[in-house]
């Protein structure tokens, strides 16, 4: 695998309102702290990592790869990524490096407060499928005594609670935050059910062996309760991630930003006679600095035959008449752009390119933090039946 060192010194301009940098530069120390700043780069359908320019640290070599995680514990700091090969999930670190123990693969990981520290489990998997509880730099060997996890501890996102059957006993064991560790229950069946139709107010349930119903809700099993007529359906991973499925419409005609000034109608017909426009549909007012540092002080979402663009104060196009829709987000101070059912986006108060409405999903999907005034936002897009990552200043991290 083909490690280089990450160079970052171009990353420029935070994604946050009014507090652009392009001179300053963050270092570049070789250290795994580095890896912070790695980005899932898709080749093909092939995951691996970049830096911010796009440059690979890391070749695609694996199914899916995800962001880079800094976890402090007592026994000191972890930076580690998940990915994914055909054996299943696994973690890495800055060097591709497999740091799970030999011959397992991940099923989930558990980070958690505990008095003044904070404790980091992974739950792991032999290729016998049976499953340890493992604490990183403890020293201690993982005993593989329990069976898989049930689809109903999974809410979509997360383990809402973590219980897991003793192979030894033949009952659940419930992992007790409080205590940091595992406790014996007389629980034998576990079930996510939703009430009445498919919604996201799921609830987690547990059968005793006496045949009581226990309702999960803010770490603890209670009496459950079931409302008279009200029908109540098991839910399945499948249909979690149906639920879940990533889309981008964008906002409804009747949002209404916080930054969006009413124009009255004698203003409106002056300035379509102005800027030489069929119609004014919003205007946007920013503080004077922007206008000073980036020349805008007011923008307008203006409509010329049948298409739409962005104005500023003295006429000039910020974005083309060359769109469908358009909606003004983040106090005005982005715009997601729509070509037909492909979308894009545009940052105004920096000197990045607008990213190009190519992508039949887009969407915000992290923001690296290099200092407290510079933001850098990556964006997760859908381009031809593949989920990829763009920099906010136009960066593609896919080939």
């Amino acid at each position: 695998m083909m490690i280089r060192l990450i160079f970052l010194f171009i990353l420029t301009i935070p994604c946050s309102l009014g507090t652009a940098q392009t001179e300053l530069m963050p270092p570049v120390s070789g250290t795994a702290e580095d890896a912070m700043f790695y980005i899932p780069y898709n080749d093909h359908g092939k995951w691996g990592y970049s830096d911010t320019l796009a440059n690979i640290v890391m070749e695609p070599e694996f199914l899916k790869a995800g962001r880079f995680y800094k976890q402090t514990t007592p026994h000191g700091t972890i930076i580690s990524a998940m990915a994914i090969t055909e054996k299943g999930k696994i973690l890495i670190n800055e060097k591709g490096e497999l740091i799970l123990p030999k011959m397992t693969t991940l099923v989930h990981r558990l980070y958690f407060e505990k008095e003044e520290s904070f404790q980091l489990l992974w739950i792991i998997k032999n290729d016998q499928d049976k499953v340890a509880i493992y604490e990183p730099g403890a020293g201690k060997e993982p005993e593989f005594k329990y069976g898989a996890l049930s689809d109903a501890l999974w809410n979509g996102t997360s383990y809402s609670a973590l219980l897991i059957k003793n192979l030894e006993t033949g009952k659940l064991d419930w992992f007790d935050t409080d205590r940091g560790g595992f406790v014996s229950t007389d629980y034998t069946k576990l079930l996510r059910m939703y009430p009445g139709k498919a919604t996201y107010r799921q609830l987690l349930y547990a059968i005793t062996e006496k045949g009581d119903t226990l309702k999960h809700s803010r770490g603890k099993f209670s009496e459950a309760t079931f409302k008279a007529g009200e029908e109540y359906h098991p839910i399945t991973n499948e249909m979690d991630a149906k639920l879940l499925v990533l889309e981008s419409p964008g906002p409804k005609d009747s949002t209404r930003e916080p930054n969006d000034y009413p124009i009255p109608t004698a203003e409106q017909a002056r300035l379509q006679q102005l800027f030489g426009v069929d119609s004014i549909q919003q205007e946007s007012r920013f503080r004077a600095s922007l206008l000073e540092k980036y020349g805008i002080g007011k923008l307008y979402l203006a409509r010329r035959g049948d298409k739409l663009g962005v104005l500023d104060q003295d006429g000039q196009e910020r974005l083309p008449f060359e769109y469908d829709k358009i909606y003004l987000t983040e106090h005005s101070s982005q715009a997601m752009t729509f070509k037909g059912r492909k979308m894009g986006r545009k940052l105004f108060f920096t000197t990045y390119p607008t990213i190009e409405a190519i992508y039949e999903a887009l969407t915000e999907y992290h923001t690296l933090v290099v200092s407290t005034r510079w933001h850098f936002l990556l964006f997760k897009a859908k381009i031809n039946d593949e989920w990829v990552l763009i920099g906010e200043n136009g960066t593609k991290y896919y080939n």
